[in-house]
């Protein structure tokens, strides 16, 4: 949450940004073992492990793109 948080403030997004995509593809490995051994989880549908890894790619994506600092978007918000 702090990181999510700390995307809000241009001074912190570049920073929070790296550190939400590190934190994403730290959690990988747990995610691909889970979806690998799906008997050791049987309350979580193999479906729901499956889907897991392509919603990741997208939250990286998501992530990247929230964390950019471009010229107009801070054009915008100096004009706030």
């Amino acid at each position: 949450l702090v990181g999510a948080i700390a995307l809000w403030p241009e001074p912190t997004r570049h920073v929070a940004g790296v550190g939400l995509i590190l934190l994403t593809l730290c959690v990988t490995p747990a995610n691909v073992y889970m979806w690998m051994h799906p008997e050791l989880f049987p309350n979580i549908s193999p479906a729901v492990l499956f889907w897991r890894l392509p919603l990741q790619v997208l939250l990286l994506v998501a992530i990247w793109f929230a964390s950019r600092v471009s010229s107009t978007r801070s054009w915008v918000y100096s004009r706030l």
